[in-house]
């Protein structure tokens, strides 16, 4: 038996009774892959003042892991504040949540302004579609 997945070929050796019915199992199934989309680094708090920063990177991988690592999605309206913590705080200023990611071996940047109310200008989403 010779079959492709993803474009490589593969053979399989099938032995039979004489009935011509398979003597084992066979499984052909996709070997495991890693997530579907990772984190590579997850940075809120100000756009340049790295001491006025925050590595959100544990939280935001919490957020995806819900979609079983296949789509981030932070709303708008979310309050990131309450999500991450205020890494500007006592200074009242804007803020810039901004995530790498690889998601299937290309490499994409993110970055959503973060108003006074602490909440993204836009919603930010990366990664597959939902279901």
């Amino acid at each position: 038996l010779e079959y492709r997945p993803s474009g490589k070929l593969g053979r399989a050796r099938l032995e039979t009774d004489a009935d011509h019915l398979l003597l084992h199992g066979l499984d052909l199934s996709a070997r495991p892959t890693g997530p579907a989309l990772e984190i590579i680094s997850a940075v809120d708090g100000h756009p340049t003042d790295h001491a006025m920063q925050a590595d959100v990177r544990p939280a935001v991988e919490a957020i995806l892991a819900q979609t079983g690592w296949r789509t981030l999605e932070i709303g708008s309206g979310e309050d990131l504040e309450a999500m991450f913590g205020d890494p500007c705080y006592p200074h009242h200023t804007n803020k810039v949540l901004q995530v790498r990611y690889l998601q299937r071996e290309r490499h994409g940047t993110v970055h959503s302004e973060v108003d006074l109310a602490g909440k993204l200008d836009q919603t930010l989403v990366v990664g597959w579609p939902r279901d």
